[in-house]
């Protein structure tokens, strides 16, 4: 495992962020270097110009790999959005009639079986989740490699996602001049950047604000009990000012980013500000309360969302460690965490960001990636990530290679 260079791309909504990250030692993984690129080839959390995305994608690697002075084969992608569902699932096989010793190819049969089940027709399997693997009976096995038994057993979340959707995302990569060696359902991979083991036992609750959509996950016994997705996110916002105040994109973006507050009443000088009205046709004065109001009314909206989701499920009374708030398209609103505390009627925490080197927010969920299959290389589970290194290096770049994991979730997406 020491040595292995992993490549995790978050495709969003509004760009495409990458990190590289190679294991240094055991448990320890080092972030090598790191790329982003913009793109508008994304609605709702899907792909609308292969060609855009596509291209992102090259220029996001392409600078990750700059800086990591690293050329990459393949690449690990997070998957989300209303597409995707989980779907608790449960396989089991023979061993033989006296004791064996479990192999890796055992643990590969027993996954198969746990997706032997009616797939819906536009839905396709991307990641298979064990939980815990039973042998003869005994069950809370985390890894029952070298142990004897006659039935080997595993209780597994499988993610399905929508076939046009998965395949979209793998020719955007392969199209960008690279493979795809797994995909993994990002709320779990921001789960392990985001989140603390100590949260994801009692019950927590995550909520990950991007662009066009927010994420619902809900963990218990640190594991994923309930995840989904609202069509809603910070590009609303935007479009809101665009709409009411009758402006430019642009300009809206920079109105919702300068004055953003998640309530009127944290305004310290409600002061007049110089708009191009496009309705007008000319510069026009409005209130920064104004402003604050249409950004108000959205945070609000998204966050009573949010609250129908979890009171419908009944989720209030088991999430002891609160609720816990993420995601680039929040963050910087002034309050909203607040806004979120008393929508949901419980305690929030706004996931402040220490991350390696020269790493921004924006690459949370990609940094997730890397830590997640690092993590499952390692066979550990939660990988401690260095600073980056290699900056501005003229070392001449090297090819990595395929390694038995990459493999193995390939053996999974067949």
């Amino acid at each position: 495992m020491i040595g292995d260079i992993i490549v995790g791309v978050d495709i969003g909504s509004s760009k495409v962020t990458t990190v590289i990250a190679k294991s240094r030692k055991q448990y320890q993984m080092e972030v090598l270097g790191c790329g982003s690129a913009p793109t508008t080839g994304i609605k709702k959390g899907l792909i609308v110009d292969i060609e855009s995305v596509a291209e992102a994608v090259k220029k996001s690697i392409n600078m990750a790999e700059r800086t990591a002075n690293v050329r990459v084969a393949e690449v690990y992608l997070g998957i989300t959005g209303l597409h995707v569902l989980t779907v608790g699932s449960h396989g089991a096989i023979q061993l033989g009639a006296t004791q064996k010793e479990i192999t890796n190819e055992d643990i590969k049969k027993v996954l198969q079986d746990s997706k032997d089940f009616d797939i819906p027709l536009d839905k396709q399997v991307v990641d298979i989740i064990p939980h815990q693997y039973i042998v003869d009976g005994y069950d809370e096995i985390i890894d029952p490699i070298g142990m004897r038994g006659s039935v080997l057993e595993v209780d597994a979340d499988v993610v399905l996602g929508n076939s046009i959707a998965v395949n979209s995302m793998i020719k955007c990569v392969e199209r960008a001049g690279y493979e795809v060696g797994g995909m993994i359902l990002e709320t779990l991979a921001t789960s392990n950047v985001v989140l603390t083991d100590e949260e994801k036992e009692l019950g927590v609750i995550l909520i990950d604000v991007g662009a066009g959509k927010t994420d619902i996950s809900y963990y218990k016994g640190k594991r994923l009990k309930y995840y989904d997705s609202i069509s809603v996110g910070s590009e609303h916002i935007t479009n809101d000012i665009v709409i009411v105040l009758k402006v430019s994109y642009n300009e809206a973006d920079k109105l919702k980013k300068q004055f953003s507050f998640a309530e009127k009443n944290l305004i310290t000088h409600d002061q007049n500000v110089s708009i191009y009205s496009l309705s007008e046709n000319k510069q026009v004065d409005v209130k920064v309360s104004e402003v604050v109001e249409i950004i108000e009314a959205r945070v609000s909206e998204i966050f009573k969302m949010v609250s129908e989701k979890i009171k419908a499920l009944e989720l209030k009374e088991n999430v002891s460690a609160g609720v816990v708030i993420s995601g680039l398209g929040i963050y910087n609103v002034v309050g909203a965490d607040k806004v979120a505390s008393k929508t949901l009627d419980l305690p929030v925490r706004l996931f402040n960001p220490n991350l390696p080197g020269k790493l921004g927010f924006e690459y949370v969920t990609a940094l997730g990636i890397v830590k997640y299959i690092g993590n499952m290389k390692a066979g550990k589970n939660d990988m401690e990530i260095l600073n980056m290194i290699n900056i501005g290096s003229e070392e001449s770049p090297k090819i990595t290679g395929k390694g038995l994991l990459e493999k193995f979730i390939k053996f999974l997406k067949q």
